[in-house]
Formats: structure tokens, sequence, C-alpha cells
């Protein structure tokens, strides 16, 4: 079973977090756009991490729209990058 999740700031501009509520036990995140298709796919062993349970993810090439940020076990949040 998964962990619940929440990514703030949102609407995100150059960056946003991603705070696990629970230990987390998802391996991946995944960004995928509004026709489903996965842009990027991030390790959380290998992100950023900003403090307990929290990670950070950079914006990079993505362009301003609206996205899901998806954990391995399909929870998903939904995210407006400007």
């Amino acid at each position: 079973m998964g962990d619940e999740f929440t990514v703030y700031t949102n609407p995100a501009v150059d960056h946003f977090f991603v705070k696990f509520d629970q230990e987390s036990i998802e391996q991946f995140l995944f960004i995928i756009d509004m026709n489903g298709k996965v842009l990027r796919e991030i390790s959380i062993a290998e992100a950023e991490v900003m403090g307990a349970g929290i990670i950070k993810v950079e914006r990079l090439s993505l362009e301003s729209s609206v996205y899901f940020i998806s954990t391995t076990e399909g929870k998903a949040q939904k995210l407006v990058l400007q």
C-alpha cells in the first residue's frame, strides 16, 4: 500500500516539492502530461532531499502547463507550472 503525498508550491515556477505523509515506500515519481505521456521518471532515492519525507523537483525543460505527479502506486496530484 502506497503513502499519501502532497505537491506544493502549486502553481510552481522553477521547482516544486513533494512531501510524503508517512515514511514512503515509493521508489519513483512520474511527471505526466495531460495526454497521459510520462515526461520524466524521478528516482526518490536519488532526489534532492529537503527534510523528513520532502524532496525537491526542478522544473528543467517542462513547459508552462498542467501536469500530474504520480507515484509508483498510481496515486496522483495535479501540478500547474507557470
